[in-house]
């Protein structure tokens, strides 16, 4: 069972909420990314106010931040929060990240894998480098020693969604068609296709 609250509140207020949530005895709490506040000070405040429930991020985009600011700042909020955080990370959609953010929406898969690449290096070993798909990082010094050395990722991939969603529809279609009436080949069912909140 969950409670989910958008639009209205303040930063303090969700500070409280998640306060209250923890003494109610909810497990989580996730703060999206938006118009609320930034997402990780709110954890990070979060964190420093509660002791046991865990705190996550649902999602952070990867085109609105740096994979290495993203990096720091889950090992920041891991260290307030004494080991409890969890990163989602997505690639968002092309309608929120071109005309809020100003960032060309190109190879968002691609560009997730090399952001969860990052942050794992950056807070296993307190730095990167890295030459991906499509991010490159010289050298990235983190200068404080990382909790732990392993923070949970959790992944919101649009792409697999829509994949999925495919799937579904060729499963559907009567055999030997397509939906526009056509002949079809093997439908492909898109074995181990990802659920919208899956473990990195």
């Amino acid at each position: 069972m969950g409670v989910a609250f958008s639009g209205g509140l303040s930063p303090a207020d969700i500070v409280e909420c998640v306060k209250l949530a923890e003494a109610l005895g909810y497990e989580s709490a996730w703060v999206a990314e938006g118009h609320g506040g930034d997402q990780f000070a709110i954890l990070g405040a979060c964190a420093v106010e509660t002791r046991k429930i865990r705190l996550g991020t649902s999602i952070s985009s990867v085109f609105v931040r740096s994979a290495t600011t993203i990096g720091i700042a889950a090992a920041t909020v891991d260290q307030l929060s004494s080991g409890r955080f969890i990163l989602g990370l997505g690639g968002s959609r092309r309608v929120q990240v071109e005309p809020e953010h100003g960032s060309s929406f190109v190879q968002p898969t691609a560009r997730l894998r090399d952001t969860i690449a990052i942050v794992r290096a950056l807070v296993r070993h307190g730095a990167v480098s890295h030459r991906g798909e499509v991010v490159t990082i010289e050298r990235f010094d983190l200068w404080f020693p990382p909790h732990r050395p392993d923070i949970p990722i959790y992944v919101a991939d649009a792409e697999h969604d829509r994949a999925r969603r495919r799937a579904r529809r060729a499963r559907r279609a009567p055999r030997g068609t397509r939906r526009d009436g056509g002949r079809r080949g093997v439908a492909d069912p898109v074995r181990g296709g990802r659920h919208r909140r899956r473990r990195a």
